[in-house]
This record gives C-alpha cells, sequence and structure tokens, in this order.
C-alpha cells in the first residue's frame, strides 16, 4: 500500500521526516509495537533503454520472526533510498492472487486514503517520495504469519562509458531486514546492440540465456549471498556507439522525442591522453562510517578494475604503523594484478591512526620519483583535523612538498557518522571538510563530500574515477534537424565551462521535424576552440520505447521542483505527475482493493516469475463476482442476478449487455439493490427501452470495483 500527500507548502512541513533506513512491521493500532522485519524475496528485472535503464523490484515482505500473533492485521513500513536521479513510475500490490497497479493521486489525498483504510482493515498500499532519492512504503494489513507481495518501478540514468554501459541498482537497503537474503534473482531484456549482460567486479556471477512463453527471451542470473551483500550491484552491456555517438528517437501520441549520448573526444580532435598513473591513499576511522573497511576496499578494487585499462597504472597506501607503498613501483592495473594487490591486503589492512600527513606525503614522494606525472586519490572519513591552524599547517606542508610538480589530489570524504563541527570565516564546516575542500582546490584536484548528497558511497567512488586523468575543456551542444528543430531539451550530463571531455554528454529532448539530425560542438581546450558537426541519418537511429516519454517526464518534474514552491508551482507539478505518471514530492501511488476502487491490472505481467498475465483473474474475478442467469437459454425473458462477497455501492457499479458486435443493446439504469450485497435484474428484448433484437449470443456485462465479469445468454426463437 502506498501513501500520497497534497499539494500546498503547508503541507510540506507535515512530510515525515525520514532518517537512517529501516524495514519495520509494526500494530497499526499500538504504534509503539514494532519489530525488524523480513525480505523473504527479492528479484530485479533490467531493461536498458539508452540514457536510462528501467528496473523493476519485486519486494516480498513478512513479519516472522516478529513475536506477533499470527491473527494480528501488521503494517509494513519501508523507508529506503534509490539513486538521486532515479524516476519512479509504478508500483504494484498483490492481492492474493490479482496484482493491482497503484493509482497516482496527490498525496494528501491518498495519504487519507490509506489512513481511513487502515483503520477499517482493509488492503492498501501507499508509496510516497520524501526527498531527493529517499521513498517511503507501507503496505497494510499482513498477518503475523503471512506475507505481502509488491513491485517498485523507476527509471535510472545509466553510467555510459566508450565500451560499456553500467546500470547500479542499490543493495544497502537489504541490511534492513533482519535476516540474509541468500539468493537475489536478476532477469534482463535487452537487444541484440547491447550484447551479453555482465556483473561488474563478479566475473564468476554469469547471465544466462533463457526462454519463456509470456516472458520471450531474456538474460538470469542469480547472486549468491556474497554479491547481495554488496551496497550496489551494477551490470553491465555493451555500449551501442556508433562513431562516439547513440541517438535515439521515437514519436507516440502526437509527440516526437529523442535521447543522446555522445562522447566529446570521439569527435573532436583533442590531445590523446597517455597512461593514467594513480596512486590511492586510504585512511579509515570504523565509528565515522556506516562501511566496513572490507566493503570499502571491495567497493575501490571493483572501481580500479572498472576504470583503468590495462595499459594504465596504479598503487595503494593504507594508513598503518609504517606507511608506505604497497609496491614499490607502479603496477600495471590489469583485473589479475588489481585482484592480486588486494587480495595480499587482507580484509582489513587500515589501522585506525592519526597518519593522514604521512600519507600524503609518502604519496607526493612516491609520484615524484618517477618521470611520468600520476594523481593521487584520497579515500578518508578522518576528522581529526579540524582546527583552522592544524589544517593550515598541513594544507602549507603540502603544497611545500609538492613543489612545482603537477599532482592533483582527487578527495572522497566518505565520513557520515559522529561528525563533528568548526565555524571557520563564519562558516560552518564539517569534520575535516575545510582541509580537504582547501587541499583539492590548492592542487587542481576534485572533492566530493558524502555529506552533500544523499548517495551511496558506490556512486561518488564512480564520480570520483570518472575524474582522474580528464581532459578538461568548456563545452556547448546544440541539436537540431535538417528539416526542423529541438526544443525542451535537458541535459542530463556534460555540459558546461569545465567538463571532462571524456566522459559523456547525455541529452533528453523533443524534436519537430525529419531526419536527418544535427549536432554541434563548440567549445575550449588549453585555450584553443574547437568546433564539430555530427550528422546522424534515420538509418543510425535506435527506436526507443515509451519509456523514453517517462524519462522526459521526470526530467521535467525534476526541473519543476527545483524552482520556488508557489501553491501555483505545486499544483502544477501534482497535476503533470498524476497526468504523466511519474512520482514527486507531492503525490503518491496508492494500491486499493477492488473493491475499494483498484483494478487488477489485465497486461501487468509478472516478470520475476513464470510471466502469467494477472495470476488467476479469470478464475478470481468469477470468485467475487459470481453471475447467473435463468432461464438461460430463453425465448422471452431472462432473470440476472449478481452476487458480491460483501457490500458494494451502487453507484460504483454498471450493468449493461451487447451484441456479438460489442454494441450495446440494453443500459439499466435502475438497479434493484436488495441492501446487501446482490442486484437483480430482467430482460425482455423488444419491450419498453429495448430495441428488436434477433435470437442469438448477447453478453451480460458487470463492471464494478472488483473488475469486469461477463455472462453469455442464449436468446432462441
Amino acid at each position: 500500500m502506498k501513501s500520497l500527500f497534497t499539494f500546498t507548502l503547508l503541507l510540506l512541513l507535515l512530510l515525515p521526516l525520514v532518517g537512517q533506513n529501516e524495514l519495520q512491521v509494526l500494530n497499526p493500532q499500538r504504534d509503539w509495537d514494532r519489530k525488524t522485519g523480513l525480505i523473504t524475496e527479492y528479484s530485479i528485472t533490467l531493461k536498458p533503454a539508452g540514457i536510462y535503464t528501467e528496473v523493476g523490484l519485486y519486494l516480498t515482505f513478512s513479519a516472522q520472526p516478529g513475536d506477533f500473533s499470527n491473527n494480528t492485521d501488521l503494517e509494513v513500513d519501508f523507508t529506503f533510498h534509490l539513486p538521486e536521479k532515479a524516476i519512479v513510475t509504478d508500483s504494484w500490490l498483490w492481492i492474493e492472487d490479482i496484482i493491482i497497479r497503484a493509482k497516482m493521486l496527490d498525496r494528501w489525498t491518498a495519504n487519507q486514503i490509506y489512513e481511513s483504510i487502515v483503520d477499517r482493515r482493509q488492503d492498501p498500499s501507499i508509496l510516497v517520495k520524501d526527498g531527493p532519492g529517499k521513498y517511503n512504503l507501507r503496505i497494510y494489513p499482513m498477518r503475523g504469519d503471512g506475507q505481502r507481495k509488491v513491485k517498485l518501478n523507476y527509471l535510472v540514468p545509466a553510467q555510459w562509458h566508450p565500451d560499456k554501459v553500467i546500470t547500479s541498482i542499490p543493495l544497502g537497503d537489504l541490511d534492513d531486514s533482519v535476516n540474509d537474503i541468500e539468493n537475489i534473482q536478476v532477469r534482463s531484456w535487452l537487444g541484440s546492440e547491447w550484447g551479453t549482460p555482465k556483473v561488474e567486479g563478479m566475473p564468476e556471477l554469469t547471465f544466462a540465456p533463457m526462454s519463456n512463453e509470456n516472458l520471450g527471451n531474456f538474460w538470469e542470473a542469480n547472486l549468491n549471498q556474497q554479491a547481495a551483500k554488496l551496497n550496489a550491484l551494477k551490470v553491465s552491456t555493451d555500449a551501442p556507439l556508433e562513431d562516439g555517438v547513440f541517438l535515439g528517437s521515437l514519436e507516440a501520441a502526437g509527440e516526437q522525442l529523442y535521447q543522446m549520448v555522445l562522447f566529446p573526444d570521439q569527435i573532436v580532435e583533442v590531445v590523446a591522453e597517455g597512461a593514467k598513473r594513480v596512486m590511492v591513499l586510504l585512511d579509515h576511522e570504523p565509528e565515522n562510517s556506516n562501511i566496513n573497511q572490507t566493503q570499502l576496499l571491495e567497493q575501490l578494487k571493483n572501481h580500479l578494475k572498472a576504470s583503468l585499462k590495462p595499459t594504465d597504472f596504479f598503487n595503494i597506501m593504507v594508513a598503518d604503523l609504517v606507511v608506505e607503498p604497497e609496491r614499490p613501483a607502479w603496477i600495471p592495473a590489469s583485473s589479475a594484478n588489481i585482484d592480486q594487490v588486494f587480495s595480499d591486503l587482507g580484509p582489513n589492512p587500515i589501522m585506525d591512526l592519526n597518519v593522514l600527513a604521512g600519507l600524503l606525503g609518502e604519496g607526493i614522494a612516491f609520484i615524484q620519483q618517477g618521470e611520468q606525472e600520476g594523481e593521487l586519490i584520497l579515500v578518508s572519513n578522518n576528522d581529526r583535523l579540524t582546527d583552522l591552524d592544524k589544517a593550515n599547517n598541513l594544507i602549507n606542508s603540502v603544497m611545500t612538498l609538492r613543489g612545482e610538480s603537477n599532482i592533483p589530489i582527487h578527495i572522497l570524504n566518505y565520513q557520515d557518522q559522529t561528525i563533528p563541527s568548526t565555524w571557520i570565516n563564519n562558516r560552518q564546516f564539517k569534520g575535516n571538510d575545510y582541509l580537504f575542500r582547501i587541499l583539492s582546490q590548492q592542487t587542481k584536484g576534485d572533492y566530493f563530500n558524502q555529506l552533500e548528497c544523499c548517495v551511496a558511497l558506490e556512486d561518488n567512488l564512480t564520480t570520483l574515477f570518472t575524474v582522474v586523468g580528464a581532459i578538461r575543456g568548456q563545452l556547448d551542444v546544440h541539436t537540431s534537424l535538417d528539416s526542423g528543430f529541438c526544443y525542451n531539451r535537458y541535459t542530463v550530463s556534460g555540459e558546461g565551462q569545465s567538463v571532462n571531455l571524456g566522459a559523456p554528454f547525455t541529452q533528453i529532448g523533443k524534436y519537430s521535424g525529419t531526419f536527418p539530425f544535427r549536432i554541434e560542438l563548440a567549445g575550449e581546450l588549453d585555450q584553443l576552440l574547437f568546433s564539430e558537426r555530427v550528422t546522424v541519418p534515420a538509418s543510425a537511429t535506435v527506436a526507443s520505447d515509451t519509456l523514453l516519454q517517462e524519462a522526459w517526464a521526470g526530467q521535467f518534474l525534476r526541473t519543476l521542483e527545483g524552482e520556488s514552491q508557489s501553491t501555483a508551482a505545486i499544483n502544477d507539478i501534482i497535476h503533470r505527475s498524476i497526468e504523466d505518471r511519474v512520482l514527486s514530492l507531492y503525490t503518491a501511488l496508492i494500491a486499493l482493493e477492488p473493491n475499494l476502487g483498484g483494478e487488477p491490472c489485465n497486461n501487468c505481467i509478472d516478470e520475476s516469475e513464470d510471466g502469467e498475465v494477472v495470476i488467476g483473474l479469470k478464475d478470481r474475478i468469477n470468485e467475487l463476482i459470481k453471475m447467473e442467469a435463468y432461464p438461460n437459454p430463453f425465448r422471452e425473458k431472462v432473470n440476472i442476478e449478481v452476487r458480491f462477497p460483501e457490500k458494494v455501492d451502487p453507484e460504483s457499479c454498471r450493468f449493461a449487455i451487447y451484441n456479438s458486435l460489442g454494441q450495446m443493446v440494453r443500459l439499466f439504469e435502475e438497479r434493484s439493490y436488495t441492501g446487501s450485497n446482490e442486484f437483480r435484474f430482467s430482460w425482455t428484448p423488444g419491450t419498453g427501452p429495448d430495441p428488436e433484437v434477433p435470437a442469438g449470443i448477447y453478453l451480460f456485462v458487470a463492471e464494478t470495483a472488483y473488475g469486469v465479469n461477463r455472462l453469455q445468454l442464449h436468446y432462441v426463437d
């Protein structure tokens, strides 16, 4: 069940505050009675769609072992995170064997519906967005000995590289389950241009080709318990680039949309970069972060393997009693070498010592001993140099050691626990933020602070490694058509005054006209101006599906949410969110029982199972809406009875008779309602308001909150 709230700025004050990730099961009649819940099933579906990948998460929740009575109606309360730029588009709730697709409503209305249902002990689920990347899901009821299944659907920007495209799926929220999930099923549907999917950093886990009459052809992998403990799962495919460009287009509902990925350094003639040389410095204080050093090392190893070529070089130093490089010389960055170095390090090589100055000094000295230039990457959660004088002394010492050498220091500060604050020059700095920020600025490196964004360490490491060895310049990209123009563009990444020309430029927008598609690049690199034009014919364009519409709508809503939030602006966000079916801060996805207005989804396919469309729906509808006609066949008059499992609202029902061509021949305006759960009708063809109709087969159709059911009537001469 999902809960949705409302429109005005005042309501923002009512939004729940979200702290750490939580999965709880509680008795809503006694809110203090809470236990940690379980996730018994976690399945992932992936569908690469260009800039974005569609991700489906299938989750089954349980209260066991929670010491609740088996007969108690419980509520699931799950707070979780997705990547900040994720676009949530759908939510399903299983009610017995029927899939209910959630409705998008304004948040206040949805919340009122959810709360009234919980009071009446009926079935809803509600999903809301509480901030960038922050979500809350609630489901009711779940018996103490029962389970509830949901599906969450979202789009996430993929990480494009010249040779591959990586989709990152957060797994950190699985730690909130009281149990360890031993297996995660991953299924992927992709065209031939994407190649074979792979699990990054875990070559022992492979995707196998599968085929199913309901699901078609797909790839499947089953992750073991070790993989399930990763902070994020990274699945890669081939990059379907042609001369450094990927272009997808869609014409639907009277609109023309495009998505574009391009690598400027493959289009513009820039100075080819030589081999990268990276010295990684690791500093870890256990109490300062949720992540332990074993997890840190595993993620770092995977990023080195993903970001460096075998022709590049690396080395590592960790905080220890004796600070020295892991190897005395640069190490070729082959996958085997990286694995060996981390194996030699062991699971916990970083000591909790204040040797940051030694790490920086030895790192600079190591690079200076060779003839080739190199870069330093400092990954630290140290907070022992918050004092202004101590911080400035270290900065001055580093700059003196660095001298005239060009050694940028890139820093990732991943401290997110027990953070002290210091005021310097009327500005508040947390932890070593002042030291790290000034040090990276002075050495022309980049700085990333975990506290400044809601994303996981995994994502910050990805961003960090994109700046290593970067060719920086100014870039402007303009798109048009031979016959027409582009408009409503949203640059997802890559345009500005100082960008990495080796990183992808991604854009989504609309166009009016016909192909070929024109791309103009202009900018400056090392004080040299450049300009380049690219023409993409229709034959080189990949056909996109309706996910492109959802992606554009998501970008549009992100822009609206970033503007001044007047009442009119909020109402506009609500309207567009509902119309485009993209979750916003002011809307919610709520799934209801059929008798409360929820509609069984006739085309929802459970891709975590064998793919039956709404499993058992026909039989289930027959159980919920029992219909009988007598006599049948009939010559003059037929009597019809409709029975429901409980009392329903007559105004929510519609009853009619149709001929074999689908034409309505009788609409029952007056309904005979017994006052409990039955309707009774009679039909005498050709009398009263009814037209003369020939003998034949007719359908009595009942459209109700439970769904639609049909009954054949045989009219004979």
